[in-house]
């Protein structure tokens, strides 16, 4: 670790994340829809959301590998002293589960699990996805994930640690939320879950888990973030830029917010629609 730079821990995460009320929107935009054609669609928009983290965190895990001048063991030769790849690894852990879910045979990526859980309520509630308008989605939610993971932005090392500190944010507020939704659907729609569970739908020829997708997120989320704390501890701790290690751990910190602030935004166009 950087001298007079202490480590990132959780509570620094929660202390931030805690001043933002998303998840609290996103629990009252379950709890306040009146039917299972209500909820499905609030579950469908949810779904929408998440679709590019996946390809953010793969896209974050290459850009700091790449970074060998950046992160390096001052007490080894220069040929073998960038530890470029162990901060990357430490994100990466998130990528490969979303890359190929281990827990089915087929392995599907976790997108087509979230695809299978569209579909699964489709079919089980009979929602009409003429009434489905995705545009705020695709105007300002797609485009806040690519920016928040550095897609298609220049490579800077501040970029490059507030993206640690977004993903960082999204793990830990996902676990919140997937066990959320979990909750609240078992609660108010169990018959809904039970249809979901005992389902598999084709997505393109491929016989997939309508429920899994919501049933896996309750306990890998946590698992990522342990990994993306790490993330940020191993780059402090590796970093040989120009920066001080406090600046650093800042612009990680500000990372944190800037996904709050993201989730939250999101949350509340998704009450506003399930309440109207």
């Amino acid at each position: 670790m950087r001298r007079n730079t202490r480590p990132i821990k959780k509570q620094n995460v929660e202390e931030i994340l805690d001043r933002y009320q998303g998840n609290v929107y996103f629990k009252r935009a379950l709890e306040e829809s009146t039917s299972s054609q209500g909820v499905a669609e609030t579950v469908i928009k949810y779904v929408y959301f998440n679709r590019l983290f996946g390809a953010g965190v793969a896209h974050l895990a290459s850009q700091l590998a790449f970074q060998t001048s950046l992160f390096k063991d001052s007490s080894e030769n220069d040929l073998w002293n960038d530890r470029s790849m162990e901060v990357g690894s430490c994100v990466f852990a998130a990528a490969i589960d979303e890359f190929g879910d281990r827990g089915v045979s087929s392995n599907p990526t976790h997108r087509k699990l979230a695809q299978a859980v569209i579909k699964g309520l489709v079919i089980s509630t009979g929602y009409d996805l003429a009434n489905l308008d995705l545009s705020y989605i695709d105007a300002k939610i797609n485009p806040g994930v690519g920016d928040g993971y550095g897609v298609l932005a220049r490579t800077d090392e501040r970029q490059l640690f507030r993206s640690i500190g977004f993903h960082m944010g999204s793990e830990l507020l996902a676990d919140q939320e997937f066990r959320i939704l979990d909750r609240t659907l078992r609660q108010r729609y169990p018959r809904l879950v039970n249809k979901l569970k005992d389902a598999t739908v084709n997505v393109s020829g491929e016989r997939v888990p309508a429920y899994r997708w919501i049933e896996i997120h309750t306990t890998v989320e946590i698992d990522h973030f342990v990994h993306a704390v790490r993330a940020a501890n191993v780059a402090l701790q590796y970093y040989s830029g120009s920066q001080k290690g406090s600046n650093v751990k800042k612009q990680i910190l500000q990372g944190i917010e800037r996904f709050a602030v993201f989730q939250q935004n999101f949350m509340k166009y998704l009450y506003k629609g399930a309440s109207e």
